[in-house]
């Protein structure tokens, strides 16, 4: 059996699917135990993880079952089910010749049957399509205005955002929040990417409109070549094949910098003639040559300091034995020069300094000196050396 997300392993406990392993569960008022009556369940609908039906079996025979199992007399709660469902075309369809969207709706149609007082649903949108995820959202809202309790378990946080009145966030099975739908709409952040032919420009007038511009991309782009050329002869496991070639391994490692040097500055030269094709296009104002060469000479100065500063994680990569190692050193240095340079230091942090260059950062900070570059190169010397020095000591 597959492991199971804490959303899910909750709901199961719920349902007295799943005993706890400490505390106590409590539904309808009623704690649920060894002793529990069935009076609790004939006032809980739900629907868990798949749907189950008999696959040889018709909608409505699949629903005529269960409503024997709940005692309801007569045909009126299953025709009821159908209509509410949107069922009607396929009543008498075999469930195993269902659809993943109207199998879900089978399932839903199950767990509404005998019109409960607590419906726990677990991500009842998979497999619907547009127009399916809305009617299930206003059967919902319909159930929860009437009186019903909609316990909804989701990983869309936009579907739960239009559907609850209140919101709990679980995280490795621990609830970390619970607040109401306004508080969880208060809180949410968007983010736009942007490029931009004068990023310094750019920001200022993000700024100025009250955006908070953020640089990302550049490092992460490059750190993520770095990170393939040096990482995958481990991926591949032909690391042996490379190290036994009759070639200066100190070759062989200058080649694959130049190669990450190259690729990047292609990359990048790549982004301007985009831009300036697409500034074009739209007839954007303010092009001159004087503008465009000044914009040429501050990218390739940002992109190369880009790429000195991917030259360690070439060194995770060797000493990690492939990506892992690497990625997560790639990550640690965005989040501290995000964080460095929020409390102004980021003129002396090497992997702040390209974002204070190319103006993103905003003017507000204290400029790039001395100090900053030559922190650049050290760490790129750094990272250059350590690799080739690896690779010399590789077989040990």
């Amino acid at each position: 059996m597959p492991p199971l997300r804490p959303s899910t392993t909750t709901i199961r406990m719920l349902l007295g699917m799943v005993r706890p392993s400490a505390g106590t569960v409590t539904v309808l008022g009623q704690r649920l135990g060894p002793g529990t009556g069935t009076a609790v369940w004939a006032q809980v609908g739900y629907l868990v993880e798949a749907p189950s039906a008999y696959p040889d079996l018709t909608v409505r025979e699949n629903l005529r079952i269960a409503a024997r199992l709940h005692g309801l007399p007569g045909r009126g709660h299953v025709d009821e089910a159908i209509d509410r469902l949107g069922l009607a075309a396929y009543a008498g369809r075999k469930a195993g010749k269902l659809s993943l969207g109207n199998l879900q709706r089978l399932g839903l149609a199950k767990a509404l049957l005998h019109r409960p007082r607590l419906l726990v649903l677990d991500e009842p949108a998979n497999g619907l399509d547009p127009a399916g995820v809305v009617e299930i959202r206003a059967l919902l809202r319909e159930l929860a205005d009437t009186g019903t309790a909609v316990l909804l378990s989701s990983h869309l946080l936009a579907e739960v955002a239009r559907l609850a009145d209140r919101v709990g966030v679980i995280h490795h099975g621990r609830l970390l929040r619970e607040l109401d739908a306004a508080q969880l709409a208060a809180e949410q952040r968007r983010t736009l990417h942007v490029a931009a032919r004068d990023n310094a420009a750019a920001a200022a007038a993000l700024r100025a409109g009250g955006y908070r511009p953020r640089a990302v991309g550049g490092f992460v782009i490059f750190g993520v070549v770095t990170i393939w050329v040096f990482g995958r002869e481990f991926s591949d496991r032909t690391a042996k094949d490379l190290l036994a070639l009759p070639t200066s391994r100190t070759a062989v490692v200058t080649a694959k910098f130049v190669l990450i040097t190259g690729w990047c500055l292609a990359l990048t030269a790549q982004l301007y003639v985009l831009g300036l094709l697409i500034g074009a296009g739209l007839g954007l104002p303010g092009w001159s040559a004087a503008v465009a060469g000044e914009g040429l000479v501050r990218l390739l100065a940002v992109a190369a300091m880009g790429v000195v500063l991917t030259f360690p994680l070439a060194l995770a990569a060797c000493a990690g034995r492939g990506y892992l190692a690497a990625v997560g050193a790639m990550f640690l240095a965005v989040f501290c020069a995000q964080v460095i340079a929020a409390l102004g230091y980021g003129h002396l942090f090497a992997w702040s300094v390209p974002a204070l260059v190319s103006g993103v950062a905003g003017s507000e900070h204290v400029p790039v000196g001395t100090i900053g570059y030559l922190s650049v190169v050290l760490v790129g010397a750094a990272g250059a050396l350590g690799t080739v020095g690896w690779w010399h000591r590789a077989d040990h």
